[in-house]
């Protein structure tokens, strides 16, 4: 039986008046009962927390936190100190999940006697809406865990399509970035597992939010992407293992060229490109040298390859053919 198990669902939230109603709905009509709700107001400016408190008045399994604003990172990571629950999952206030996801995917994680399950998820878009589905695995032994959440092939580096038995979270908690927090708390975790299944199933509805951190225009946090990586990079158990550190380094320099593009592209002042391809291309010749080429063949294709060769050579050549291609 399953219903002896309790989940913290911890659903961060800053001014979302029009999606945080659909949002706890669809977490209370989970076919699965047994569920700690944790609303975390971070600081929201507009109707939020009033609408929270009402849902909290109202049933008695949510709880929440009122605090100012610090970030996501910070508000899930209230959440975590005060869940518990056997198992952690998390929501984003714009979106919601299908009904059965819990009892399937804690189902399967008792069956499995996994750490962490994973299903597919849904990107809604303004005018569309796009499937992320994944093969079903099953993943054992630390070195393989960490191998999957870094060469980031059959799953998601976000937190929301997962269920985490809270033992190996311990006291692992969200770093203060803007970016690719969830892809280090990933890794972290996940070097504490020792099973993980992921589903084929699709339960999660990620709804795309023009204000949201990932649609902001280029601007100084962004860099975040980069120091996730560099973190993950600076761990024993990466520096002691090359298949993982050329894993992240290939990470870093998708991430390093790709921030590089859009910096060049944004609408920012001349100034403010300058410096920051600066320090991008000067970060991508960081880690270019520090992995071989065959290992970006390898990975990523011969072209890609190429492309790499030419921006660490010339990247603003590189930019401008690039530019004119879009």
């Amino acid at each position: 039986m399953v219903n002896n198990i309790k989940i913290s669902v911890i659903v961060p939230v800053y001014n979302g008046q029009e999606s945080i109603g659909k949002c706890i709905d669809s977490i209370l009509d989970q076919t699965f009962k047994n569920v700690e709700i944790i609303l975390v107001n971070d600081g929201s400016s507009d109707n939020t927390l009033s609408i929270c408190q009402q849902y909290a008045e109202k049933h008695s399994n949510i709880y929440l936190i009122d605090q100012v604003n610090q970030g996501v990172a910070s508000a899930r990571n209230q959440g975590l100190n005060v869940a518990t629950g056997d198992v952690i999952t998390f929501v984003d206030s714009d979106d919601y999940l299908a009904n059965e996801m819990y009892e399937v995917m804690l189902s399967e994680m008792k069956r499995t006697d996994a750490d962490v399950v994973e299903a597919g998820f849904y990107r809604q878009y303004k005018a569309s809406c796009r499937t992320f589905r994944f093969k079903k695995e099953f993943i054992e032994g630390q070195n393989n865990l960490i191998r999957h959440v870094l060469e980031r092939k059959n799953t998601f580096d976000g937190s929301c399509n997962k269920l985490y038995r809270k033992r190996i979270i311990n006291d692992i908690r969200f770093q203060p970035l803007s970016y690719s927090e969830d892809f280090l708390f990933n890794f972290e975790v996940h070097k504490n597992a020792h099973r993980k299944l992921v589903l084929s199933d699709v339960f999660y509805y990620y709804v795309d939010n023009p204000g949201a951190a990932v649609s902001a225009p280029f601007n100084e946090k962004k860099l975040d992407i980069l120091k996730a990586g560099e973190m993950i990079l600076d761990f024993d158990i990466v520096k002691r293992n090359q298949h993982f550190e050329s894993y992240v380094l290939l990470y870093l320099l998708k991430n390093a060229l790709t921030l590089s593009y859009q910096a060049n592209q944004n609408d920012i002042t001349e100034t403010e490109r300058s410096q920051y391809l600066k320090f991008l291309i000067g970060k991508f010749r960081q880690y270019y040298a520090k992995i071989s080429y065959s290992e970006i063949v390898k990975h990523y294709g011969w072209k890609a390859a190429v492309a790499y060769l030419l921006f660490s050579l010339k990247p603003y050549t590189y930019l401008e053919i690039r530019g004119k291609q879009y």
